[in-house]
């Protein structure tokens, strides 16, 4: 569906898996994911520096090959300590500030800190908000201490999924069973690929969890259809309910179990409006057009479903008071 279709370059998950499930390779590494995440209420810094800190924290992770993504278990955070802070006796005085920038990695659910790294940056500004900025800014991502600080962290993070993995697909299954489908499939296809058991266990229950989650929406779009639909009435009337009706029926996945039966319907209101208006009935054409289009397409909607899933949540609060 084209409203499932929302591109989302936040899963890092696509290449084959030919390695087996050990801690061994360091390319193995590059399939798993978390979240940038910053404490503004707790990391004391200027307004101005969060989107510095923002920034760098999600180079280090994409030069190390981490994925970026919203709401993970699995953060990657910072915190910041001023060292020393001096006034330079130049024309104009300026502010001189030493920082220490301390980076970690942990289970953000359970409060668990996994790896951590610290590097010493100095920043001259004219004012201390500036002389913090520099500092930042002189935070280098390519420091080998990150190379380091990045493979403990991913260590931990899969020695998670391969202890917790009949839990995780146990939840997942849960999640279906009461209708949370996104859900479900955002839990399935956030298993790292380099969990190659684990991986492959998860990707089994994808496509049965994505066509329940289609097949209910369609029993719904259909029933809703069919209750706006009527041809009874003054032209206008029926135009309103035929454009009604047609709007939930769009909606309807081609690869739904009752795709048949709403595109019977859209026939029959576009016969209808044939007659009414004497041309070929415009949204017929294009819910046909659209299930050719679905049929041909590549494009892994469960991923997009469940991506899409993922950044419309509540922005996560995470347990990591304890980490400084």
């Amino acid at each position: 569906m084209k409203n499932f279709l929302i591109i989302l370059a936040v899963v890092a998950f696509i290449a084959p898996a030919t390695a087996q499930n050990n801690l061994g390779k360091t390319d193995d590494f590059g399939r798993v994911a978390l979240s940038v995440y910053l404490d503004r209420d707790r990391t004391q810094l200027p307004p101005s520096a969060y989107n510095i800190l923002e920034n760098k924290m999600n180079t280090i992770a994409t030069k190390n090959g981490l994925g970026a993504v919203a709401n993970q278990r699995f953060v990657l955070t910072a915190n910041c300590n001023l060292l020393t802070k001096d006034i330079t006796s130049t024309a104009p005085p300026m502010h001189a500030y030493t920082v220490e920038v301390t980076f970690y990695i942990g289970d953000g659910f359970e409060g668990t800190l996994f790896a951590t790294t610290s590097v010493t940056a100095k920043g001259v500004g004219e004012t201390p908000d500036k002389a913090y900025i520099a500092a930042l800014k002189a935070v280098k991502p390519a420091d080998p201490s990150f190379k380091a600080f990045i493979e403990n962290g991913k260590k931990k993070i899969i020695e998670y999924y391969n202890s917790k993995c009949d839990f995780l697909l146990a939840n997942a299954e849960s999640m279906a069973k009461i209708q949370n489908y996104d859900e479900a499939l955002y839990q399935l296809l956030t298993i790292p690929e380099v969990c190659k058991d684990c991986y492959m266990k998860a990707q089994g229950k994808v496509d049965g969890i994505y066509q329940e989650k289609i097949d209910a929406e369609c029993a719904q779009l259909l029933t809703e259809a069919r209750s706006s639909w009527t041809s009874r009435g003054s032209a206008d009337e029926t135009r309103a309910s035929a454009m009604r009706a047609s709007d939930a029926l769009a909606m309807i996945n081609p690869k739904a179990s009752c795709y048949k039966e709403a595109l019977s319907l859209m026939k029959e209101i576009g016969k209808k409006m044939e007659e009414i208006d004497n041309r070929e009935w415009k949204m017929l054409v294009t819910m046909e057009q659209h299930a050719h289009e679905e049929q041909m397409s590549s494009i892994k909607a469960e991923r997009d479903v469940a991506m899409a899933w993922a950044q419309n949540q509540p922005k996560t609060v995470y347990k990591i008071y304890s980490w400084w």
